[in-house]
């Protein structure tokens, strides 16, 4: 199945984890791809498995997605060569060093705002004008389901998810009319190098009991979340918070399930 043939698809975030897989699962589905990220290698690596996958055409950009100016000229130059600019996935994000609210400083804070929201603010206003002139487009963002329901020790990461939150259902609103869906993603615990501590040693075993399917999302489980999202299929979804956790945020104390399940009859 190729529902992206020809469509102009820009990832951030594209060199590892779950970006890697949304950028790889775009490729396999036709899309002519722009993938950036700040690590050069392994965004090399990406775009050399993206052309052995069938994409049109791959272009990378390193940058950082918290510098306005380097997003906009990757986005501009995007626009250049292809011509058009179907889909944006903001999906670069950074989580610091679990901390309690007091042992934060403001490097943290900083750190967190320019990458997890400014990240997105300067990748949706580089393309909202063209999306706006050839009236369609999609926006998808990478929110957490800390975004949802904050996390201690994890306070700047949790504010910048909530405020993802606020900017998609804003620009769902605002750019709506012009044929511009805007919706994000939330997932829950997944296996990626962002996600190692969680999901290695003990603490994983704790976190394995909060989830009801009880196991942790492999990237390309939420890459195909996020293409439904991009997909005509989803043309009237608008808005939307698609929580991808596997149920993890469904309950409360998820962790009882286990528990309850034990103590039945096999």
């Amino acid at each position: 199945m190729e529902r992206f043939t020809n469509k102009v698809v820009f990832v951030t975030g594209a060199g590892n984890g779950i970006g890697r897989s949304i950028a790889l699962s775009f490729a396999s589905e036709g899309a002519c791809l722009s993938i950036l990220d700040i690590e050069s290698d392994s965004l090399q690596q990406v775009a050399t498995e993206c052309s052995h996958m069938g994409s049109c055409r791959v272009i990378s950009y390193v940058a950082d997605v918290s510098d306005s100016l380097s997003v906009q000229e990757a986005i501009l130059d995007t626009i250049a060569i292809y011509k058009r600019f179907d889909i944006l996935i903001n999906n670069a994000g950074v989580m610091c060093k679990g901390e309690f609210f007091e042992e934060t400083n403001n490097d943290v804070w900083l750190k967190s705002f320019q990458i997890n929201v400014m990240g997105v603010v300067n990748g949706c206003r580089s393309v909202i004008p063209i999306m706006k002139s050839q009236r369609s487009g999609r926006i998808i963002n990478a929110t957490s389901m800390y975004g949802i329901v904050p996390q201690i020790q994890r306070a700047p990461y949790s504010a910048t998810k909530a405020a993802v939150i606020t900017i998609t259902q804003v620009l769902a609103a605002e750019l709506g009319p012009f044929g511009v869906t805007v919706n994000a993603y939330a997932p829950g615990t997944a296996l990626t190098r962002m996600s190692a501590e969680a999901v290695s040693g003990t603490r994983a075993n704790q976190k394995l009991k909060e989830i009801p399917v009880g196991r942790f999302a492999k990237p390309e489980e939420i890459a195909s979340a996020v293409l439904f999202l991009a997909s005509e299929e989803a043309c009237y979804i608008n808005g939307v918070i698609l929580q991808i956790d596997g149920g993890r945020l469904s309950v409360q104390n998820p962790d009882r399930i286990w528990s309850v399940i034990a103590d039945q009859p096999s």
